[in-house]
């Protein structure tokens, strides 16, 4: 395998050490750099593993003809990630071989974030109670939980309470679907405000989701904030999902929100709100 960066570097340099190489394959090396920025800009905790014990690590790797198997994950602070994936068509392959609607490296590099935070969170038992009772008692067994859904599949019924197929497999991998699925929201939000879009002014028109999908907050003003969020972030979807069936492009949003998925959301929300460093956040 031939490694692209050292552990021991700040995050915002090393990613920037891959950009050209990247750029060169998938014209993508910008999200790496755009995500950490994102983190950054919604105040959470990001630190080099190398100067703090509890800090983050990145592995770019990429796997040689014969070599051993590279997977992407997280383990202790060390985020791997497989760099074939910048390659749009193994990446796609291995989409359409995993049954899976949305397949991106910003996914994979917000997901394993997840994992990273959970950690770093699960420190604060009153935070880990409150999520355990909304994601589901992540001290079931992992390996078996994972081995039993790539064996059997997710259940029927999945839909109705997880954002993923993948997301039913276990808490952990609830969390971090969510948790990543939050980014996606909140960055895509960020970039419309940034460009000016009023979506106000859109021919569309949504079913809003009321507070009795939420989670009890001590503020319900800033329940109704998220809840306007929610409702924008609906119509971008669907403008997004309008302009690229124009194009004949597959969907950009092939998601669905219902008030379960939201409530864990939601839960998302109010963590990073918890553990940022100042004011309350908005999406």
């Amino acid at each position: 395998m031939r490694r692209y960066c050292c552990h021991r570097l700040e995050p915002l340099y090393y990613l920037g050490l891959l950009r050209s190489w990247i750029n060169n394959r998938t014209q993508g090396g910008t999200r790496k750099e755009r995500t950490i920025s994102q983190l950054l800009r919604l105040r959470l905790p990001v630190r080099s593993r190398h100067a703090h014990l509890d800090g983050v690590w990145f592995d770019f790797l990429e796997p040689l003809p014969g070599g051993p198997a590279i997977f992407t994950g997280h383990v202790d602070g060390l985020i791997t990630l497989n760099l074939n994936e910048a390659d749009p068509a193994r990446r796609a392959a291995i989409q359409e071989q995993m049954g899976e609607h949305y397949r991106t490296l910003a996914g994979h590099l917000r997901h394993e974030l997840a994992h990273y935070y959970w950690q770093l969170f699960s420190r604060d038992p009153v935070w880990l109670g409150q999520c355990r009772t909304v994601f589901g008692d992540d001290r079931q067994d992992y390996n078996q939980a994972l081995a039993s859904y790539h064996q059997r599949g997710p259940a029927p019924d999945w839909a109705t309470r997880f954002i993923s197929a993948y997301a039913s497999s276990h808490p952990w991998e609830d969390w971090a679907e969510t948790f990543a699925h939050y980014l996606h929201m909140e960055e895509a939000l960020h970039t419309a405000r940034w460009l000016g879009l009023d979506l106000r002014r859109l021919h569309l028109r949504v079913d809003s989701f009321d507070r009795t999908a939420l989670q009890p907050d001590r503020a319900p003003a800033l329940d109704q904030l998220f809840l306007d969020a929610i409702d924008r972030w609906v119509l971008l979807s669907l403008t997004a999902n309008e302009l690229n069936a124009a194009l004949g492009h597959p969907l950009a949003y092939p998601f669905v929100l219902n008030p379960a998925i939201v409530a864990k959301l939601h839960t998302v929300h109010q963590s990073l709100q918890r553990f940022a460093s100042s004011a309350p956040l908005m999406l």
